[in-house]
């Protein structure tokens, strides 16, 4: 995942300079000794690491960042943060000030689609999110509803 603001530099794609702040095995296997999906604060990863389960930088300013999430199929998706959209903000919340949403708190709220880059479009409004631990992984969910099946951000 990676995130957008004028500062950074390091990869440039789909009209943008992006900063990888958040990736996982490409074989897909969970590091099971991963207890929350954003569990470091920016800056702790390296580049060789086989996991990063990083927040946005302190300094990123929530009006200003976009994020760009690509999912081992090849789709793409970008989203703009904005503090006046209730299921934006707690996910900046989330990703930013590492603070838990529980399920239901952000449940059928304001939509916050992604804009599709590469691949498929969601199957339905994205406007329900939590952060909040389950099955003993603190992780994220963006949705429809908080279930599982038509979501464009789960981490897990």
């Amino acid at each position: 995942m990676y995130f957008r603001t004028p500062a950074f530099r390091s990869y440039q794609n789909y009209g943008h300079t992006w900063t990888a702040f958040w990736w996982w095995p490409k074989d897909g296997t969970w590091p099971t000794q991963a207890k929350d999906v954003l569990e470091h604060p920016y800056g702790t990863c390296k580049d060789h690491d086989v996991y990063c389960f990083q927040r946005l930088p302190s300094w990123a300013v929530e009006d200003h960042t976009k994020l760009l999430a690509i999912d081992s199929d090849g789709t793409v998706y970008m989203w703009k943060f904005s503090s006046l959209n209730p299921t934006a903000h707690a996910v900046w919340k989330a990703f930013h000030d590492h603070v838990e949403t529980k399920p239901g708190a952000v449940l059928n709220n304001q939509v916050w689609n992604p804009t599709v880059l590469e691949g498929k479009p969601a199957k339905s409004d994205q406007d329900s999110f939590y952060y909040s631990d389950q099955k003993g992984v603190k992780s994220i969910h963006l949705d429809d509803d908080n279930g599982y099946c038509l979501n464009t951000l789960r981490l897990v």
